[in-house]
């Protein structure tokens, strides 16, 4: 999966998740459907070191780029803060194509 398509599932997850009550297992398992991704592995990789300590690290990268809390993404060295702003990184994403 390319960082375009990836950036845009979390975009569309992080939006669902702060726009509705929906339970998060539930939407990830729907937002994995039609993948190579069994949610049972997801959860799995989720709990070994390497990636816990990579989501250490891109949380200080985060921090030291400016981010404050969530959801926050970065296109480039724009950064976009809040949920209002998620349709505003999909359109610069696809923009930047």
């Amino acid at each position: 999966m390319n960082a375009t398509r990836k950036t845009i599932m979390n975009a569309n997850l992080f939006f669902r998740l702060f726009d509705t009550s929906d339970n998060p297992n539930r939407l990830a398992i729907e937002m994995l459907d039609g993948t190579h991704i069994s949610y049972g592995d997801l959860i799995a990789r989720a709990g070994q070191d390497d990636v816990k300590q990579r989501l250490i690290d891109n949380t200080a990268n985060a921090v030291a780029r400016g981010a404050f809390g969530s959801p926050t993404f970065f296109v480039g060295d724009e950064i976009f803060f809040g949920k209002d702003r998620l349709r505003d990184v999909e359109e610069m994403i696809l923009a930047s194509r």
